[in-house]
């Protein structure tokens, strides 16, 4: 049972180094894409719109790779604690410590996995935010 604890600390922790990876990446590419010339909507619409999905598709890749790398990690240190207990059960008085570490671990999991589960609708209301035309006061 060890070993197959161990086995998912392992995996779990190449998924999270990987997206982490992933993530870092796609923070430079939107950056990359931000510093480009933003079209003007009132000369080009078509390209302006573009502009804007392309935008949003890269943020929603960005914070979902992420967020996969949190459920990764969450996952990873749920399975590290069980193990780790198992480990040093015989010379352990109080496993009060692994415990509360562990009870951390599964509730950082279960943020991750609803923030994973609802990130594109937490994205398109952002993205809607970000882009709403102003909102000009008249004089009535």
């Amino acid at each position: 049972m060890t070993t197959i604890l161990l086995c998912l600390v392992a995996v779990a922790t190449a998924i999270a180094i990987w997206a982490a990876t992933l993530y870092f990446g796609r923070c430079e590419e939107l950056e990359h894409h931000r510093s480009t010339e933003r079209p003007n909507s009132n000369d080009d619409e078509a390209s302006a719109l573009a502009w804007k999905h392309k935008d949003w598709e890269l943020e929603r890749q960005r914070m979902r790779t992420g967020l996969t790398g949190l459920v990764a990690y969450g996952i990873g240190m749920s399975a590290a604690i069980p193990a780790n207990s198992m480990l040093q059960a015989a010379e352990s008085t109080s496993n009060l410590p692994i415990v509360l570490i562990g009870v951390l671990c599964l509730s950082l999991l279960a943020i991750s996995l609803r923030s994973l589960k609802h990130s594109d609708r937490i994205l398109e209301l952002s993205f809607e935010r970000k882009w709403a035309p102003p909102v000009v006061a008249t004089n009535e």
